[in-house]
């Protein structure tokens, strides 16, 4: 006996699954038609779509998703835009939550000392270890990280220009079904900086 092959629809004449008569002994449910080889292997292999039943000529045929909002779209897109952005400035610094705060007072040791007068290396205690350690001066620690902090800056800058000129590109994108693909387009255009 060949095989048959059948597919059930819902109430809305969208596909809900499929059985064919080797795999499938039991009674088929309410809804269930019959259908050709082709026809099943096509909505098993295309998936970009959903399968319907017309209900007057009972023809079958694949009809487009649904377009996902514009909104969930740009969503996902600065999301991803954010991440890629948080990718590149992990090739300058060391992550980290803990690391970050030992940044920020470096930074501020850094801008206390070059402000001060008469700097007393007890009250610089991060570049008074380094200077210990490395047998330097507190102006050679100072020198040492303030090229450190204008590299730095200047690629932050460059990134989060780029990562805030991405997000207010993706922000402009039109709704329509080109959105996604513009959308990639942005945030896979974005040419981050690296480390020379």
């Amino acid at each position: 006996m060949a095989n048959k092959y059948y597919i059930q629809f819902n109430v809305a004449n969208e596909l809900v699954t499929r059985f064919d008569s080797h795999s499938s002994h039991l009674p088929h449910p309410a809804g269930t038609v019959e259908v050709s080889k082709t026809v099943w292997d096509q909505t098993v292999q295309e998936t970009d779509g959903i399968w319907k039943r017309d209900p007057v000529t009972g023809d079958i045929t694949k009809h487009p998703l649904p377009l996902m909002p514009l909104a969930a779209l740009q969503k996902q897109g600065k999301a991803r835009v954010d991440a890629a952005a948080e990718q590149a400035r992990m090739q300058f610094i060391t992550p980290g939550s803990g690391q970050a705060i030992v940044y920020e007072l470096k930074r501020a040791e850094l801008m206390a000392y070059e402000a001060a007068g008469s700097p007393v290396a007890t009250d610089y205690p991060l570049m008074n270890e380094r200077a210990t350690r490395k047998g330097m001066t507190l102006a050679q620690v100072a020198t040492e990280w303030r090229a450190k902090v204008d590299v730095w800056t200047g690629y932050a800058a460059q990134i989060e220009g780029l990562r805030e000129g991405a997000k207010e590109a993706i922000d402009a994108v039109v709704d329509d079904a080109s959105a996604q693909a513009n959308i990639d387009a942005i945030v896979n255009g974005i040419t981050w900086p690296a480390p020379v």
